[in-house]
């Protein structure tokens, strides 16, 4: 007569078998020499570049300041000193960027400035202006002005003011007339 196996023989040789191999499996990945854990490194970002802004007119220490690109007329006017206390500073944009070469010249109340030594520049920046900014050029209308938004937000910020007639969003007419209205920061 053939022997029955008791069941609880039968479970404990399977756990056991299946303890077995997991162990196996364990060893099998700690094996020495394997990579360890996935690491993700991010990339260290580009130092900005250095520029040289002139900051001159009502303020503590006029003169030269290293700034870093894509700083603010803010942080040249705190370079320098601050204003001093008779400064008009609201006749200039504080929120501007500063670029390199740029002068600022931080105005007494009454003073005139010279076009060329106002802190902000007053061409339109194509990567920054709102649509009622645009439309404010001559020959772009509503649509235009959406589409050069629409454009820079699908394609990523223009390089070049030049890339309005490649990207066919203004034609070589109109290009003309803006052309020395808009810039690209």
């Amino acid at each position: 007569m053939e022997e029955r196996v008791p069941p609880y023989k039968i479970v404990l040789t399977l756990v056991l078998a299946a303890l077995f191999l997991a162990g196996i499996g364990l060893a099998i990945l700690k094996i020495p020499g394997q990579a360890g854990p996935v690491q993700i490194v991010q990339p260290t970002p580009a130092a900005p570049k250095e520029i040289k802004v002139y900051v001159s007119g009502a303020v503590a220490r006029a003169g030269v300041y290293t700034m870093a690109e894509g700083q603010r007329v803010e942080e040249a006017l705190a370079a320098a000193g601050g204003a001093s206390p008779q400064a008009d500073i609201s006749r200039l944009n504080l929120a501007a960027r500063v670029r390199d070469e740029m002068q600022i010249h931080i105005p007494l109340p009454g003073e005139v400035l010279a076009a060329s030594s106002q802190a902000s520049d007053s061409r339109i920046d194509l990567n920054t202006a709102s649509a009622a900014l645009l439309e404010s050029l001559p020959g772009i209308g509503q649509v235009t002005a959406q589409n050069i938004i629409a454009h820079r937000q699908k394609n990523g910020p223009f390089k070049r003011v030049e890339e309005l007639t490649e990207a066919k969003l203004v034609n070589s007419s109109v290009f003309a007339r803006i052309r020395d209205l808009v810039t690209v920061r």
